[in-house]
């Protein structure tokens, strides 16, 4: 049951006091599939629950929303991937010197022309996506907030009710744990660090130390840029005027320690349940008990995996390109690779009297010669098995070149059909009901 200071951390947030909560979130750009799953997975299971679903927006965080990955095909070319603008190069150079969207103002969207895109349904799919941050800009105060309305307008059902994150510095539960960091930095650095040697699996950076300085798990922003800067021990002064957001470990850690009673991750936080699974999660859940001694919500991971129909066929592996090479090579010298088994026999026959026959004498010569014409006949009578077979070595080789495209999981999710993301939506609340 959710203590009085939980309680008030919900009510802070914007967030139900009376119900449970099942929470999850990302970072504020145009995700895949595999993260709008997690939206269908909180709503699902809040339903499951009799409770109400969240999502975090991750405002702090400098994620690049300025671009966007479509498939192109060029006239009679491969499948590629491309980037198109949807942000002025200027904001994109902000995220890329560590502004987050929390501090940077709203954008026209970009509406330069695009590529050869791979499917024509996507000119629309991506004029969508364009009108879409266009109605959100005159409703948004920054640009994590307008990002953040279009991708609501986007998704199907839209989001549930949605937390920035830069809204946790001012909650009370947030600068209580700001305040045991004060009072004690070593034991919140020294445990976080042996949580993160514990699980090398998750490949954290763990905390420094540079100088005798004791760096803790918390962003501050430069006051004239709003640059994104780490925090030490001796920035936490009383008295001390600086802004702080929370960074990976202690975001999920905060969010499970009282905003919720049920946290979805995707793939890479892991679930509680999921032992060995590796998920970085396990990770905050160890520190956050070594050092406070409390218990987290349970954690389950939710994902999905959903293509674009870019690809002509089934995915083509390494191995079975090697094969279709292979065969391409073989057949036009291989009556047995066509079924005829005449020639076949008849070239065993000749391979055995060359091997016979003395060396650079005339009738290894004259069997060699028999040979070619043998393979040569072998080859017009079935020009069309040699062919079929190139072909296919052909389109092996293409298809294994554009595996990588036709075989993404990560386009946006709005570039997929809305009956794909029903599906999608349908087959997700079925596996929770």
């Amino acid at each position: 049951m959710p203590t009085e200071a939980h309680r008030r951390f919900r009510q802070q947030l914007g967030l139900p006091t009376d119900r449970p909560v099942v929470l999850s979130g990302h970072q504020v750009t145009l995700w895949h599939a595999g993260i709008l799953a997690k939206v269908f997975a909180a709503r699902a299971w809040a339903r499951r629950m009799g409770g109400a679903a969240a999502w975090v927006a991750l405002d702090h965080d400098p994620e690049d929303f300025s671009t966007l990955r479509v498939p192109v095909r060029e006239a009679g070319g491969p499948l590629a991937a491309r980037v198109i603008p949807l942000a002025p190069k200027a904001l994109a150079n902000n995220l890329e010197a560590g502004i987050p969207p929390m501090h940077l103002p709203t954008f026209e969207p970009s509406r330069s022309a695009a590529p050869s895109l791979a499917l024509p349904e996507l000119e629309s799919r991506l004029a969508q996506i364009r009108d879409a941050l266009e109605r959100a800009r005159s409703a948004s105060t920054s640009a994590a907030e307008q990002v953040t309305r279009a991708t609501h307008d986007l998704c199907p059902g839209g989001l549930p009710t949605t937390v920035f994150s830069s809204r946790l510095a001012d909650t009370d539960f947030f600068a209580s744990l700001v305040s045991k960091m004060r009072e004690d930095p070593r034991a919140c650095h020294e445990c976080y660090n042996a949580a993160l040697a514990a699980a090398p699996e998750a490949r954290l950076t763990p905390l420094g130390a540079p100088g005798g300085r004791l760096e803790l798990p918390l962003w501050t922003f430069e006051s004239a840029t709003g640059v994104r800067r780490r925090v030490y021990a001796d920035m936490l002064q009383p008295g001390a005027r600086i802004r702080l957001a929370p960074r990976a470990l202690l975001l999920s850690g905060v969010l499970r320690l009282g905003a919720c009673d049920v946290f979805i991750h995707g793939l890479g936080g892991g679930a509680t349940d999921e032992p060995g699974a590796g998920g970085y999660d396990r990770a905050t859940e160890a520190w956050l008990q070594a050092w406070l001694g409390e218990p987290l919500a349970p954690a389950v991971a939710a994902s999905a995996t959903l293509h674009l129909p870019l690809a002509d066929g089934p995915e083509i592996t390494p191995a079975q390109a090697a094969q279709a090479s292979w065969r391409a090579h073989a057949t036009p010298h291989s009556p047995a690779m066509v079924g005829d088994a005449d020639r076949a026999r008849r070239k065993t026959e000749l391979i055995a009297q060359i091997a016979a026959a003395p060396r650079r004498s005339p009738q290894r010569r004259e069997t060699f010669l028999a040979l070619q014409a043998l393979l040569s006949e072998h080859r017009a009578s079935h020009s069309a098995e040699v062919g079929a077979a190139r072909q296919a070595a052909a389109l092996a080789r293409r298809g294994l070149a554009e595996r990588g495209v036709a075989f993404d999981r990560t386009w946006a999710f709005p570039l997929h059909a809305p009956e794909a993301l029903e599906d999608l939506r349908s087959r997700i609340e079925a596996a929770l009901t």
